[in-house]
Protein backbone atom coordinates (compact mmCIF):
# COMPACT_ATOMS: atom_id res chain seq x y z
CA UNK A 1 0.00 0.00 0.00
CA UNK A 2 3.16 2.52 1.08
CA UNK A 3 4.64 1.60 -2.45
CA UNK A 4 1.31 2.40 -4.38
CA UNK A 5 1.25 5.70 -2.63
CA UNK A 6 4.84 6.83 -3.43
CA UNK A 7 4.11 5.98 -6.73
CA UNK A 8 0.98 8.16 -6.81
CA UNK A 9 2.74 10.72 -5.30
CA UNK A 10 6.05 10.99 -7.71
CA UNK A 11 3.63 10.63 -10.69
CA UNK A 12 1.71 13.55 -9.38
CA UNK A 13 4.76 15.44 -8.46
CA UNK A 14 6.36 14.94 -11.75
CA UNK A 15 2.79 15.51 -13.50
CA UNK A 16 3.24 19.01 -11.96
CA UNK A 17 6.43 19.55 -13.25
CA UNK A 18 5.39 18.80 -16.80
CA UNK A 19 6.45 21.80 -19.46
CA UNK A 20 3.18 23.01 -20.62
CA UNK A 21 2.47 23.27 -24.41
CA UNK A 22 1.12 25.68 -26.29
CA UNK A 23 -1.19 23.04 -27.95
CA UNK A 24 -3.45 21.25 -25.80
CA UNK A 25 -6.61 19.58 -24.58
CA UNK A 26 -8.70 21.72 -21.55
CA UNK A 27 -8.04 20.15 -18.75
CA UNK A 28 -11.62 21.21 -17.55
CA UNK A 29 -14.10 21.01 -20.26
CA UNK A 30 -16.68 22.15 -18.39
CA UNK A 31 -15.36 25.63 -17.40
CA UNK A 32 -15.23 26.77 -21.02
CA UNK A 33 -18.51 25.23 -22.12
CA UNK A 34 -21.99 27.41 -21.25
CA UNK A 35 -24.82 24.84 -20.82
CA UNK A 36 -28.02 25.50 -21.30
CA UNK A 37 -30.51 22.20 -20.33
CA UNK A 38 -33.07 22.41 -22.98
CA UNK A 39 -29.71 22.10 -25.72
CA UNK A 40 -28.22 19.25 -23.92
CA UNK A 41 -30.65 17.26 -24.84
CA UNK A 42 -30.13 18.11 -28.33
CA UNK A 43 -26.58 19.25 -28.97
CA UNK A 44 -23.62 17.72 -27.50
CA UNK A 45 -20.11 19.20 -26.91
CA UNK A 46 -17.96 16.45 -28.14
CA UNK A 47 -14.32 17.76 -27.63
CA UNK A 48 -12.76 21.15 -27.46
CA UNK A 49 -8.79 22.68 -27.46
CA UNK A 50 -7.33 25.96 -27.69
CA UNK A 51 -3.33 26.93 -28.96
CA UNK A 52 -2.06 29.82 -29.85
CA UNK A 53 -1.57 31.23 -33.65
CA UNK A 54 0.55 34.22 -33.88
CA UNK A 55 0.29 35.11 -30.47
CA UNK A 56 -3.90 35.06 -30.18
CA UNK A 57 -5.78 32.26 -28.71
CA UNK A 58 -7.65 30.12 -30.97
CA UNK A 59 -10.59 27.55 -30.14
CA UNK A 60 -12.31 24.76 -31.32
CA UNK A 61 -15.41 23.19 -30.29
CA UNK A 62 -16.90 20.20 -31.59
CA UNK A 63 -20.59 19.73 -31.29
CA UNK A 64 -23.16 16.60 -32.21
CA UNK A 65 -26.92 17.07 -32.87
CA UNK A 66 -28.18 13.67 -31.01
CA UNK A 67 -31.18 13.79 -33.12
CA UNK A 68 -32.55 13.52 -36.31
CA UNK A 69 -34.45 16.87 -36.54
CA UNK A 70 -31.85 19.94 -37.74
CA UNK A 71 -31.43 22.69 -35.14
CA UNK A 72 -30.98 26.13 -35.63
CA UNK A 73 -28.66 27.42 -33.59
CA UNK A 74 -26.65 30.63 -32.75
CA UNK A 75 -22.82 30.33 -31.24
CA UNK A 76 -20.03 32.59 -29.95
CA UNK A 77 -17.11 32.63 -28.06
CA UNK A 78 -15.69 35.04 -25.32
CA UNK A 79 -12.67 35.66 -24.78
CA UNK A 80 -11.12 36.24 -20.95
CA UNK A 81 -8.20 37.81 -19.83
CA UNK A 82 -5.79 35.87 -17.19
CA UNK A 83 -8.11 37.12 -14.70
CA UNK A 84 -11.33 35.98 -15.32
CA UNK A 85 -12.53 39.29 -17.04
CA UNK A 86 -14.20 39.51 -20.56
CA UNK A 87 -11.42 41.02 -22.72
CA UNK A 88 -13.84 40.73 -25.99
CA UNK A 89 -16.87 39.32 -26.69
CA UNK A 90 -17.35 38.38 -30.30
CA UNK A 91 -20.96 38.66 -31.51
CA UNK A 92 -23.53 35.64 -31.75
CA UNK A 93 -22.75 33.66 -35.12
CA UNK A 94 -25.67 31.27 -37.11
CA UNK A 95 -25.45 27.41 -37.14
CA UNK A 96 -27.46 24.68 -38.54
CA UNK A 97 -27.15 21.22 -37.76
CA UNK A 98 -28.49 18.56 -39.95
CA UNK A 99 -29.86 15.35 -37.95
CA UNK A 100 -27.10 13.48 -36.09
CA UNK A 101 -24.26 15.57 -37.71
CA UNK A 102 -21.11 16.23 -35.87
CA UNK A 103 -19.41 19.54 -36.88
CA UNK A 104 -16.83 21.96 -35.58
CA UNK A 105 -16.54 25.48 -35.10
CA UNK A 106 -13.39 27.80 -34.09
CA UNK A 107 -12.79 31.45 -33.31
CA UNK A 108 -9.47 33.44 -33.02
CA UNK A 109 -9.06 35.75 -30.01
CA UNK A 110 -8.36 39.17 -31.57
CA UNK A 111 -6.61 40.69 -28.71
CA UNK A 112 -3.03 38.93 -27.39
CA UNK A 113 -4.83 39.56 -23.78
CA UNK A 114 -6.75 36.59 -24.51
CA UNK A 115 -5.83 33.29 -22.13
CA UNK A 116 -9.20 31.87 -22.45
CA UNK A 117 -12.61 31.57 -23.51
CA UNK A 118 -16.29 30.65 -22.58
CA UNK A 119 -18.36 28.94 -25.28
CA UNK A 120 -22.34 29.62 -25.74
CA UNK A 121 -24.72 28.07 -27.51
CA UNK A 122 -28.12 28.85 -28.27
CA UNK A 123 -31.43 28.44 -29.91
CA UNK A 124 -32.10 30.64 -33.30
CA UNK A 125 -33.16 34.22 -31.95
Amino acid sequence: MKRWLIALSVLFLLTGCAKSVSNETISNPDRNIVKNSYLEQKVEILDHHTRYTNGLLEAMVQLHNKTKDFQDLEYRFIWLDSDGFVAEKEPWQPLTLNGLETTQVNSIAHTPNATDFKFEIRQKQ
